[in-house]
Protein backbone atom coordinates (compact mmCIF):
# COMPACT_ATOMS: atom_id res chain seq x y z
CA UNK A 1 0.00 0.00 0.00
CA UNK A 2 1.21 3.46 -0.81
CA UNK A 3 1.90 6.03 1.88
CA UNK A 4 1.50 9.67 0.94
CA UNK A 5 3.77 11.75 3.10
CA UNK A 6 3.95 15.31 4.19
CA UNK A 7 5.36 18.03 1.95
CA UNK A 8 8.86 16.96 0.91
CA UNK A 9 8.75 13.39 2.28
CA UNK A 10 10.04 10.46 0.31
CA UNK A 11 7.15 8.22 -0.68
CA UNK A 12 7.28 4.48 -1.23
CA UNK A 13 4.73 2.84 -3.54
CA UNK A 14 3.41 -0.65 -3.03
CA UNK A 15 5.83 -1.91 -5.68
CA UNK A 16 8.85 -0.25 -4.10
CA UNK A 17 9.07 2.84 -6.30
CA UNK A 18 10.02 6.04 -4.51
CA UNK A 19 10.05 9.65 -5.59
CA UNK A 20 10.54 12.88 -3.69
CA UNK A 21 9.22 16.29 -4.63
CA UNK A 22 8.80 19.42 -2.60
CA UNK A 23 5.59 20.43 -4.42
CA UNK A 24 3.67 17.16 -4.55
CA UNK A 25 4.18 13.49 -3.90
CA UNK A 26 4.12 11.17 -6.86
CA UNK A 27 4.46 7.40 -7.05
CA UNK A 28 3.61 4.57 -9.40
CA UNK A 29 0.93 1.96 -8.67
CA UNK A 30 -0.57 -0.75 -10.86
CA UNK A 31 -4.10 -0.74 -12.28
CA UNK A 32 -6.25 -3.87 -12.70
CA UNK A 33 -4.44 -4.70 -15.95
CA UNK A 34 -1.05 -4.66 -14.20
CA UNK A 35 -0.06 -1.41 -15.89
CA UNK A 36 1.47 1.52 -14.07
CA UNK A 37 -1.01 3.94 -12.51
CA UNK A 38 0.22 7.28 -11.22
CA UNK A 39 -0.83 8.82 -7.92
CA UNK A 40 -0.23 12.30 -6.58
CA UNK A 41 -1.19 14.47 -3.65
CA UNK A 42 -1.45 18.10 -4.75
CA UNK A 43 -1.66 21.19 -2.59
CA UNK A 44 -4.62 23.33 -3.74
CA UNK A 45 -4.69 26.56 -1.69
CA UNK A 46 -8.09 27.73 -3.03
CA UNK A 47 -9.96 24.83 -1.36
CA UNK A 48 -11.99 26.26 1.51
CA UNK A 49 -14.89 23.84 2.00
CA UNK A 50 -16.53 20.58 1.02
CA UNK A 51 -18.25 22.26 -1.92
CA UNK A 52 -14.84 23.12 -3.38
CA UNK A 53 -13.81 19.47 -3.07
CA UNK A 54 -17.05 18.34 -4.74
CA UNK A 55 -16.45 20.72 -7.67
CA UNK A 56 -12.90 19.44 -8.12
CA UNK A 57 -14.00 15.79 -7.88
CA UNK A 58 -16.74 16.35 -10.46
CA UNK A 59 -14.44 17.98 -13.01
CA UNK A 60 -11.44 15.68 -12.61
CA UNK A 61 -13.55 12.50 -12.48
CA UNK A 62 -14.85 13.34 -15.95
CA UNK A 63 -11.31 13.20 -17.38
CA UNK A 64 -10.52 9.98 -19.24
CA UNK A 65 -7.95 7.97 -17.28
CA UNK A 66 -8.65 9.51 -13.87
CA UNK A 67 -9.59 6.64 -11.55
CA UNK A 68 -9.82 8.31 -8.13
CA UNK A 69 -10.13 11.83 -6.74
CA UNK A 70 -10.21 12.63 -3.01
CA UNK A 71 -10.00 16.03 -1.41
CA UNK A 72 -9.46 17.40 2.08
CA UNK A 73 -10.51 20.97 2.87
CA UNK A 74 -8.57 20.96 6.16
CA UNK A 75 -5.23 20.28 4.47
CA UNK A 76 -6.22 22.03 1.21
CA UNK A 77 -5.09 19.01 -0.78
CA UNK A 78 -6.32 16.65 -3.48
CA UNK A 79 -5.17 13.02 -3.86
CA UNK A 80 -5.50 11.47 -7.32
CA UNK A 81 -4.94 8.18 -9.15
CA UNK A 82 -4.79 8.06 -12.95
CA UNK A 83 -3.32 6.35 -15.96
CA UNK A 84 -3.12 7.22 -19.66
CA UNK A 85 -4.42 9.21 -21.37
CA UNK A 86 -4.56 11.48 -18.29
CA UNK A 87 -1.31 13.17 -17.24
CA UNK A 88 -0.29 15.30 -14.28
CA UNK A 89 0.03 18.26 -16.65
CA UNK A 90 -3.55 17.80 -17.95
CA UNK A 91 -4.86 17.44 -14.39
CA UNK A 92 -3.08 20.63 -13.28
CA UNK A 93 -4.38 22.47 -16.37
CA UNK A 94 -7.94 21.41 -15.54
CA UNK A 95 -7.54 22.54 -11.93
CA UNK A 96 -6.31 25.93 -13.18
CA UNK A 97 -9.24 26.23 -15.61
CA UNK A 98 -11.77 25.71 -12.78
CA UNK A 99 -9.99 28.24 -10.51
CA UNK A 100 -8.41 25.69 -8.16
CA UNK A 101 -4.78 25.81 -9.34
CA UNK A 102 -2.29 23.44 -7.70
CA UNK A 103 0.50 25.18 -5.78
CA UNK A 104 3.79 25.36 -7.64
Amino acid sequence: MQRLGRHGDTVTGRHGETKENTRYTLSAMRNSKGENMETAKLSVPNISCGHCVMSIKKELSEMEGVAKVEGDPASKSVTLEWDAPATLEKIKDTLKEINYPAAD
